[in-house]
């Protein structure tokens, strides 16, 4: 059995550049296959060129039939949605242009609640259980991953865990934060084990932490962590919205979904945690929320 080609979407976003890092430096899953490509709108990303990631550059926004040449000897895609304003658009355009392509394979990372968001009332969360939908009308063998809220988004609040707080819209609603390398580690096993991805394919798997917790316990396991005391702050929905403005790097649209599940969580919506899927798939449980300083190294 020749080693299939991946290709993953939007690695010149978090997500996608950590799913294609843990591809090619874990040696185990590298040698599983038979190359590995990125997909960037930007076309630059060299801090995975270095690594042997051969980039390609192509706007997602094109009409489908325009980017089938960019699929055609991928086996396998990762479709990373990318964090843009039209976020379903381009993901459209990708899985039509992967069934033009004869792809055999999608992984399509969505978002863990979009099949209960509301499109009235979370239509950014709604976004992705369209995705979900239009991916399982296509011909390809197809897994979906739905992601939890990303520990890593805690690093938006980095200038407000200076000053000891932890500002968070959630009242006293809980959630579990996923690290984004677990979720890179299932799709590299899904990649490297034929066994496993056969077992997968039509599957929907979401992906948690090992524990559900409030605003009040991560900022107390978060002081632990740190060496400094940290307060949560039960902010508005406002004050949400203006933090997350003054975040450079962070696209409006991705704003908005966050701003979308904290109203999710503060409902008592967003109590989804099934640490069991992810050991199932890797064999260990997700990484412990403890370990955020072990693998984001800030300066509070």
């Amino acid at each position: 059995m020749s080693k299939p080609k991946v290709l993953i979407t939007a690695v010149d976003g978090h997500t996608g550049s950590s799913i294609a890092q843990h591809l090619i430096t874990n040696s185990a899953v590298k040698n599983a296959l038979g190359g590995i490509c990125g997909l960037a709108e930007s076309g630059e990303c060299p801090h995975l060129k270095e690594k042997g990631i051969n980039i390609k550059q192509a706007d997602t926004s094109s009409p489908p039939e325009k980017m089938v040449e960019t699929f055609k000897n991928a086996d396998v895609v990762v479709l990373v949605p990318s964090a843009v304003p039209n976020k379903l658009k381009h993901a459209s355009n990708i899985l039509e242009a992967c069934q033009l392509a004869e792809v055999k394979k999608v992984v399509l990372i969505s978002t863990a609640g979009c099949d209960i968001a509301s499109e009235d009332k979370y239509p950014r969360l709604h976004e992705f259980k369209k995705m979900e939908s239009e991916a399982k009308q296509m011909k390809f063998n197809l897994v979906i991953f739905r992601a939890n809220f990303y520990v890593e988004n805690l690093l938006l609040y980095k200038a407000q865990m200076k000053e000891g707080k932890l500002p968070l819209p959630i009242d006293n609603g809980k959630l579990a934060p996923v690290f984004l390398k677990d979720v890179a580690e299932g799709v590299g096993i899904l990649l490297q084990d034929h066994a496993k991805c056969k077992e997968y394919i039509g599957k929907v798997v979401t992906l948690t932490g090992a524990e559900l917790m409030t605003g009040h316990q991560m900022a107390e396991r978060l002081s632990s962590c740190l060496g400094k005391k940290l307060e949560f702050q039960n902010i508005s929905s406002e004050e949400a919205k203006k933090i997350l403005a003054g975040v450079k790097e962070l696209d409006e649209s991705e704003a908005q979904l966050l701003l979308e599940f904290y109203c999710m969580v503060k409902s008592g919506k967003a109590e989804f945690c099934d640490p069991y899927e992810f050991e199932k798939l890797t064999g260990h449980p997700p990484t412990p929320f403890e370990d955020f300083t072990k693998c984001h190294k800030i300066e509070c």
